[in-house]
């Protein structure tokens, strides 16, 4: 199995949503949360809790995203949606942080990046969560 690695700009805009959550009252010691603690917090609809969810799911679910669109998706596949219609509308529900929709925008970046596609493509990104505090992170 191939190792994993957030794109360099996934890396940058992760650090900086962890950076403004240490810095938000709501949110403060969301990293001290245990994974079970987190699990518990699923359904309170604070910050404290996508905090939580941020920081203990957030990178297992992006790998595994990434993983089933590369394995089971296909790049090719990507690259034929991409070819047909340079118009995505990508409707994440119970997005949380967005791990998915993020995932899927690093897919792009790195097919873009390695110039299998150069074509001009428009992604508009909608998150649903129960969590309104978690819809400030996706955005």
């Amino acid at each position: 199995m191939p190792d994993y690695y957030f794109h360099p700009d996934i890396q940058s805009a992760y650090s900086a949503v962890h950076k403004w959550l240490a810095d938000q009252t709501e949110a403060k010691g969301y990293k001290n949360i245990s994974h079970e603690q987190a699990r518990e917090l699923l359904p309170v609809k604070t910050l404290e809790s996508a905090a939580a969810q941020y920081n203990v799911f957030f990178p297992g679910h992006y790998f595994k995203v990434i993983y089933t669109l590369e394995n089971i998706v296909t790049s090719e596949k990507l690259l034929d949606w991409i070819n047909t219609n340079q118009h995505i509308l990508l409707i994440d529900v119970g997005c949380g942080a967005g791990a998915a929709t993020i995932a899927f925008l690093e897919r792009i970046i790195s097919l873009r990046e390695s110039k299998q596609f150069t074509n001009s493509l428009e992604i508009f990104c909608i998150g649903i969560d129960i969590n309104y505090e978690s819809l400030t992170i996706y955005n």
